[in-house]
């Protein structure tokens, strides 16, 4: 049987939130469909909820009935998990939607085997909770994993999650910059790359919480859920509260998903383009009572019907990006080495790009086909033009430019291993301090570092395949 949420039916039930009544009679089935939406699940803060309360209740109690679930139960936990191994997107444009539908399978999932219609999946707010929740890790509780490398008082960085990471991710106005960027393919395409959301706090988690959440599979760790709703929010905020829009391209919008198990155990589909009107409809975040502003707040009715409809539309114009100057020349990095790559432009494009009133176009700098070592804490660390950038220089230098962490063996998957990093802001506030002269070529220092609490192999390695420079600005569609 195939049960479910399709497009269509995420937009009958977003139409029904407008005009109710015809001749002031109302229509039939329209006030059940709206009662629906405004009584839809809370999706909470974790670390807010009473740990004897109902939703973690009903959390532990769905893990468990999804544990006794038979191996021929597509329902089953460790078949659910498979799901993540054998069709996941990373490092491109697939990444969002199809986490959110994955969540949102699971919810469903629980609902159902637990009787609650009302649970919402909690989320982990990473960006102001550092340390893993102390759900977490009560031994006789479900929600414990035993091979997580964190312990319970290990703490995230502010270069990985803090505020200034969150809120530069939220300021990405092109959807290829806040979500990654466009493949044609969730695996196996072309393109792809991915941008700071992804390539800094998502896989710096996982590496953070490590065991299972470090591989594939890591939907074995309960945990995964709650770390992938707050990026889930991260995405609602940036679309509702932003008021910023995705991509209209069909290859994305149109993109279906057939893999995941409903109630019942049956399937059902969904698209790109549903699971961006799933907030409005099918569930939504409560904001944190802990000072966070990156949740995403509940709609007004009477705002609903022209979010559902930008939406629905998206953007109208996409990231066109130029190369510029590119080196071709593979580096392999071990543990505190650095990398400079030479990276020239001409004067004037310089200072164009440097201007003291920026323009809307984005200098975009690649580290392309970059490969991370498996199951090792090695990050990155990028500055630009400091020749004296090493493993000690803080993520506070004005030469800073980000973050990179691995999740996995993206080549394995056929997935791109590509890393986009928006310096525009960096190299223009490096221009008018005087580090980067008129001219001067870009230098990006790549610095491989240890993650706090991690564990390295001194033999580990980071790949870089080659270093690119771009310029990216939107164009308009069609």
């Amino acid at each position: 049987m195939t049960t479910g949420i399709t497009r269509r039916g995420v937009l009958q039930g977003a139409a029904a939130v407008g005009a109710l009544s015809v001749g002031g009679m109302s229509i039939a089935g329209c006030e059940q469909i709206v009662e629906n939406i405004r009584n839809r699940p809370v999706r909470e803060d974790i670390t807010t909820l009473n740990p004897t309360g109902s939703t973690i209740q009903t959390l532990e109690q769905g893990i468990s009935a999804m544990r006794a679930l038979p191996s021929s139960d597509r329902r089953n936990w460790t078949n659910f998990a498979r799901i993540h191994l054998d069709f996941c997107p990373h490092g491109n444009w697939f990444f969002l939607p199809w986490h959110r539908a994955y969540l949102f399978s699971l919810e469903r999932i629980i609902q159902e085997l637990t009787g609650n219609p009302d649970f919402g999946l909690p989320y982990w707010n990473w960006q102001k909770d550092r340390s893993i929740p102390s759900v977490y890790w009560t031994t006789s509780s479900p929600l414990y994993h035993a091979n997580r490398a964190a312990t319970a008082s290990d703490a995230l960085p502010d270069s990985a999650t803090g505020p200034a990471v969150i809120s530069s991710v939220l300021s990405q106005t092109d959807f290829e910059l806040f979500g990654s960027f466009r493949s044609s393919a969730p695996r196996g395409g072309t393109g792809g790359g991915q941008a700071q959301l992804e390539r800094t706090p998502h896989n710096y988690v996982h590496g953070f919480v490590g065991g299972d959440m470090a591989t594939y599979m890591s939907p074995l760790d309960p945990i995964f859920f709650a770390h992938h709703n707050f990026i889930d929010c991260i995405w609602a905020h940036w679309n509702i509260d932003r008021q910023n829009n995705n991509t209209s391209d069909s290859v994305w919008t149109q993109y279906s998903y057939t893999e995941f198990p409903g109630p019942g155990g049956g399937s059902w589909s969904t698209t790109s383009a549903a699971t961006t009107l799933m907030p409005l409809l099918s569930y939504r975040f409560a904001e944190s009572t802990k000072g966070s502003d990156t949740a995403a707040r509940q709609v007004a009715e009477a705002d609903r019907s022209a979010t559902r409809e930008r939406l629905e539309r998206g953007s109208r114009t996409r990231l066109s990006t130029q190369p510029l100057t590119r080196i071709q020349a593979p580096a392999t990095l071990r543990l505190n080495q650095v990398r400079t790559f030479n990276l020239a432009l001409p004067a004037q494009r310089m200072n164009q790009l440097t201007a003291v009133e920026p323009d809307d176009q984005q200098l975009l700098l690649s580290l392309e086909e970059t490969e991370g070592p498996n199951g090792e804490d090695i990050i990155l660390h990028v500055f630009l033009n400091n020749p004296d950038a090493g493993p000690d220089t803080p993520t506070t230098d004005p030469t800073y430019a980000g973050l990179i962490a691995f999740f996995e063996d993206q080549a394995e998957m056929d997935m791109a291993q590509d890393y986009i990093l928006d310096i525009t802001q960096t190299v223009r506030d490096l221009r008018q301090r005087g580090i980067i002269e008129p001219g001067e070529p870009i230098r990006p220092n790549v610095v491989a570092v240890r993650r706090p609490t991690g564990k390295v192999d001194a033999q580990a390695t980071v790949r870089i395949g080659r270093a690119q420079l771009s310029i990216g600005r939107p164009t308009q569609v069609q």
